[in-house]
């Protein structure tokens, strides 16, 4: 016979029934004392009010996987519904029992099912007396996460499967085994419908939970060794890495101390470049100034040059008929040429002193002094000669405003030659130099003019003076 359970005040009871209050009644009457709580769960309402306790909470619905709705079987033996079909076994037991009708009662889902329990104060007995339908109820309870908060289990089922899909009483009680239930009583007062009471296996819960808590961390040490190994192989190859790496440094170091030393002296060399460089700069800088003020100087000069050239064709067209009437006074002409000769000298030297261009300028110069002289000479022989030269008269004249005219303009040169003499004094120091290197380096061939005239050095005019001399010795 099984022993009367005793709830404490502080417990709760769920119960899950298919119809009927006998049944709950009777159930009712096995437990004692008053729990502070109690939940029923079954697929219709309750017809008697006045057989459950005050502070029953009364839920329509079987537990199952999800929410919705579940169609069961009402039999023709007074009390009994299933989930699913009957078997033979059943129809052997009663050969009667028929069919008489079908039914729908909403599913509770595992979360709805897991809050409810949530709220029941511990220890909770659980009453499952679902004939066939023990295997939804119970794995309805363990997805709820619910069978951790059950102490004891009151449990009618099968002693073998009369229904589809049902456990036979062997079966449940292997699966509750297996969650840490043990059988402490058993009524076998119907041998087909046995009524089984399990209670919670604490310690065995408590071993399978180290045993699964053991094997999860022999694993994670298991995976902690081979990750182990692996650091380990991987630190040795890292050393012998930072090795190599730490020899490599030592050598880069060595060569970079190499480098900043060399690198040190290239700077030195460098700075001294620098300097040098900055020196030369201006140095250039001041030649560069130098050179172009010679140039402007030079290109002054050419321009006076070109002005007097012209000035000297002019004069050498106007005393082109006057040569023809001066050719009897060979006399002062020769004088004359000694008088050329020097300011061919002194002309020369300017030459040396100022460049070609400027020895161009004076000759120009000389050759309009030669005039003056050339004229005057010829006016002394004029009055000598007045019988015989008539027409020279007449030309003399004409050669008298041509002189009027080369005095003016010899004042202007001579106005011109002041400030170049000015300026050449002023360049004396170079113009030494210059006249030093030209004396050395070249002798100045006979120079050409523009109208064709030819104007000779100094050395070939006293060899064309000499020639001339002896001419006239002999004749």
């Amino acid at each position: 016979m099984q022993q009367p359970l005793s709830l404490s005040e502080t417990g709760s009871l769920v119960a899950v029934v298919w119809t009927g209050t006998k049944r709950l009644i009777w159930h009712r009457q096995q437990i004692g004392g008053r729990p502070s709580g109690i939940l029923i769960l079954a697929p219709e309402p309750r017809r008697e009010p006045s057989t459950t306790e005050a502070g029953t909470d009364w839920i329509v619905g079987l537990p199952g996987k999800a929410a919705g709705e579940s169609e069961l079987i009402r039999h023709s033996l007074l009390g009994l519904v299933s989930l699913r079909p009957a078997l033979p076994a059943l129809y052997d037991l009663f050969p009667a029992l028929q069919e008489i009708g079908r039914f729908t009662t909403p599913t509770i889902a595992p979360d709805d099912l897991g809050r409810r329990i949530a709220g029941l104060a511990q220890p909770v007995l659980l009453i499952v007396d679902t004939p066939g339908a023990e295997r939804d109820v119970l794995e309805a309870f363990e997805a709820a996460q619910g069978l951790e908060r059950i102490g004891i289990i009151r449990l009618r089922c099968g002693a073998e499967p009369f229904f589809e899909g049902a456990w036979s009483c062997e079966e449940a009680l292997a699966w509750l085994s297996a969650r840490h239930f043990r059988v402490i009583a058993r009524n076998d007062v119907d041998p087909e419908w046995p009524e089984i009471t399990l209670e919670v296996d604490f310690q065995g819960r408590r071993i399978a939970s180290l045993e699964d808590a053991f094997a999860q961390r022999d694993a994670a040490l298991t995976e902690t060794r081979k990750g182990l190994a692996g650091l380990q192989a991987e630190v040795e190859a890292l050393r012998g890495e930072v090795a190599g790496r730490t020899a490599r440094l030592t050598e880069v170091e060595a060569a970079l101390a190499q480098r900043e030393a060399d690198l040190g002296g290239a700077r030195d060399a460098l700075a001294q470049r620098d300097a040098a460089l900055t020196e030369t700069r201006k140095g250039l800088a001041g030649l560069q100034a130098e050179v172009e003020a010679l140039r402007g100087e030079v290109a002054g000069r050419t321009a006076r040059l070109t002005e007097v050239e012209g000035a000297l064709a002019q004069r050498e067209a106007d005393l082109g008929g006057a040569r023809d009437a001066l050719a009897q006074c060979d006399a002062a002409l020769t004088e004359t040429r000694k008088g050329l000769a020097g300011l061919q000298a002194e002309a020369e030297a300017l030459r040396g002193e100022v460049a070609s261009r400027t020895a161009r300028l004076t000759e120009v110069e000389a050759a309009l002094a030669q005039r003056d002289a050339t004229l005057t000479e010829t006016r002394k022989g004029l009055d000598d000669c007045k019988a015989d030269l008539s027409v020279t008269l007449r030309m003399q004249m004409l050669t008298q405003a041509d002189l009027r005219d080369l005095q003016e303009r010899y004042r202007e040169a001579d106005r011109q030659r002041q400030a170049q003499a000015d300026l050449l004094q002023k360049l004396a120091p170079r113009l030494q130099m210059v006249r030093h290197q030209l004396t050395q380096v070249m002798d100045p061939p006979p120079l050409e003019l523009p109208n064709g005239r030819i104007i000779i050095s100094t050395s070939h005019k006293k060899k064309k003076r000499n020639a001339g001399s002896k001419a006239e010795r002999k004749s």
